[in-house]
Order: structure tokens, then sequence, then C-alpha cells
């Protein structure tokens, strides 16, 4: 047993001392110049969904609509957001829609949704600044491919929502400094969690 645990302590040691050296090399290799780049012929042109604003306006009618659109067009984030992000159940429950309802009429979560309209009613600043910045990751990764990217609230569970083709980005989250959410924990699945009685 032993030598088995001087092994994963020399692996460790090992791991640890190549990550410092790759960073070292890194740091001692920027330089602020290579973002002078001429990315202008590169065409990406982001765009962000707002499904937070069709989330807390979601009647049954398009209810409908929508979970058959992003089941469609982006099934992985979807069930992603739906049961890890809020964890409201299966995307496949037929209660889900009472289930988005009751997160949307959760009053500190419709407050928020409020300050989250308020502060991002245009997104087109944040859709030309990740346009640049994704100009720029092509630049030098000319073969990956550009997310999608969606607005979302996530109850102050995460503070980005990643799956392979999407970034989802929790406008709450990004509220700045003097938010007064940020000065106590608040957690959508924290203030909706059933309680459990044994008999």
């Amino acid at each position: 047993m032993w030598p088995l645990m001087l092994q994963t302590s020399i692996n460790t040691s090992l791991q640890t001392t190549f990550c410092l050296l790759i960073l070292l090399l890194f740091t001692v290799g920027c330089d602020e110049r290579q973002l002078d780049v001429d990315v202008s012929h590169i065409e990406i042109d982001v765009r962000i969904e707002r499904w937070d604003s069709a989330w807390f306006a979601m009647t049954p009618v398009s209810f409908r609509q929508l979970d058959q659109q992003w089941r469609a067009e982006h099934a992985q984030f979807y069930k992603h957001y739906v049961e890890d992000i809020l964890a409201l159940g299966s995307i496949d429950d037929s209660n889900l829609f009472n289930q988005i309802r009751r997160f949307a009429n959760d009053p500190t979560m419709a407050e928020v949704h409020e300050t989250v309209q308020q502060s991002f009613s245009d997104s087109k600043p944040l859709e030309v600044e990740l346009t640049e910045a994704w100009k720029h990751f092509s630049y030098y990764f000319p073969n990956k491919n550009i997310p999608s990217h969606i607005a979302i609230e996530s109850g102050f569970n995460a503070p980005l929502a990643l799956t392979p083709n999407t970034v989802g980005i929790p406008l709450e989250m990004y509220l700045g400094g003097n938010t007064p959410y940020y000065d106590y924990p608040v957690s959508y699945t924290h203030l909706t969690l059933p309680t459990i009685c044994s008999v």
C-alpha cells in the first residue's frame, strides 16, 4: 500500500509541477499585442436568445409552442436548464408548466426578474462584446464551432450554464456589485424544496 501512496504522491507532484510550468510559460509569453489582430474578415454575429423574458411571460399556449421549439433547437441545453440548474423535475413531466409558473411566481424570483429586465433591456451591447470575443477566439481556433447564446435566469443557482453547443448566461448573476441580492444567499431550489415529513 505504501508504494501506491508514494506513486500517487509523485504523480500529483509531477502534475502540479507540470501545470505550474505551463502557467509560467503562458504568463511569460503573454503579450497584449496578441489581441491586436485584424478580425474584421471573420464573419460571426452573436445573437442572444432571451429565454429569461419568455420564461416569465409563459402561458399554457406559449409553453406548448416553446417547449416544442426548445426541444427541437436546444434539447440538451433545455434539459440541463430545467433539470439540473432549476431542479424543476424532468422536462418530460406533465406538470412542467406548473413548475415553471411556480418558479416565475416566486416573489423573490419575480422581483429579481424585474431587476434583470431593467438592467438588460437591450441585449445588443452584450452581443457586440461577445461577437468581438468570439472573433478573436475563431482567429486562433478557426476550426472550432461557436456556440449559441441564451439569456436565462437561474435562481442564483449557476454563474454559467454550459452544454457542448450552448452558453447559457444567467443574467441575475451579472447585475453588478451594488445589487442587494448578493448580500444574502438566495437559491430558488433552496426556497422551494418540499418539506419531507416522516410518519
